[in-house]
């Protein structure tokens, strides 16, 4: 397994320390695993906070890349309903109205996905992220 693979899966198995160690040994924060999932949707996906905090300090991170989906890590979380991390990512300097109103390729927003996630164990589905997007937008 490449250096890269085990950086995206330490991402998302919020291995901080791994992490950590990994971007000061020159991986880059925008590395993406073979299968075309990038860090931080793997991070936000997965909910590990940790992992996705120490993604977003980096200054050269873009929180844009998609995976082979057309899904950033925004779409995920929204997806899970994992608040912490919608936080996160909008509060991210370079976060701004274009990229929270991106589409996957089916034509959905993160906010759109957020609004219609149900299940069991979330019959409203991701409400709370959708409001957090919405106050955002």
């Amino acid at each position: 397994m490449s250096d890269i693979d085990q950086f995206v899966i330490a991402c998302g198995a919020n291995k901080v320390s791994e992490v950590r160690r990994m971007l000061n040994a020159g991986v880059s924060v925008n590395a993406t695993h073979n299968t075309g999932c990038p860090a931080l949707v793997n991070g936000m996906a997965s909910n590990s906070k940790e992992s996705v905090a120490a993604l977003l300090a980096c200054s050269d991170i873009m929180i844009e890349l998609t995976d082979s989906t057309g899904q950033t890590g925004l779409h995920y979380a929204c997806t899970g309903n994992h608040v912490e991390v919608v936080r996160l990512f909008l509060a991210h300097p370079a976060c701004n109205k274009q990229i929270v109103t991106m589409v996957n390729k089916q034509g959905q927003t993160a906010e759109m996905l957020a609004n219609t996630n149900q299940s069991l164990e979330n019959p409203r589905g991701s409400q709370d992220c959708a409001r957090i997007i919405k106050e955002f937008l």
